[in-house]
């Protein structure tokens, strides 16, 4: 993938999953955003096709819950671009917000490639990013959430307390 195209991509996401997050949740999420980053989130793969590369070294540690430290848009393109190469898929969610800030969440793919026939979500328009929505609280019987019906929610509703 051309590095012009990888940030024309990363600079899309913000405006597609903070509005859309928006109207699921009661928290008032900055325009601003900066990026959480979650190397190396699938499972590994016996065969590597020849043009994929891979980065054990770079996981988080294993254990206890290890939250990395927020990172800008040219931060993400500095790891996440390698000549070329780029996650296989990207998924992103806010993960959490404060006065200043929006904090996506950057799920990646461990495998690397610039095969663009291996890149994931090249129909949603940003490939490899697939943005999606917040967590939505559980219901009882099998119910389906509906904002009309349910109305809007915490982000932290899975938290013991709620952001202070």
């Amino acid at each position: 993938m051309k590095k012009d195209t990888f940030i024309k991509h990363l600079e899309a996401v913000p405006a597609r999953v903070v509005p859309f997050t928006r109207k699921y949740v009661v928290n008032p999420l900055p325009d601003k955003v900066q990026y959480l980053l979650y190397p190396n989130r699938s499972g590994g793969r016996a065969v590597l096709h020849q043009d994929e590369a891979i980065f054990p070294e770079e996981s988080l540690a294993k254990g206890k819950a290890t939250k990395p430290d927020p990172i800008t848009a040219s931060q993400v393109i500095e790891k996440l671009w390698r000549n070329g190469k780029v996650p296989e898929w990207i998924n992103v969610t806010v993960e959490s917000y404060d006065d200043e800030y929006t904090y996506l969440r950057l799920d990646c793919c461990g495998r690397f490639t610039a095969n663009e026939s291996l890149i994931y979500h090249v129909e949603e328009g940003i490939p490899p990013f697939h943005c999606l929505g917040p967590a939505l609280p559980p219901l009882s019987g099998g119910e389906k959430y509906s904002i009309d019906k349910f109305g809007k929610f915490d982000l932290y509703w899975r938290r013991d307390e709620s952001k202070k």
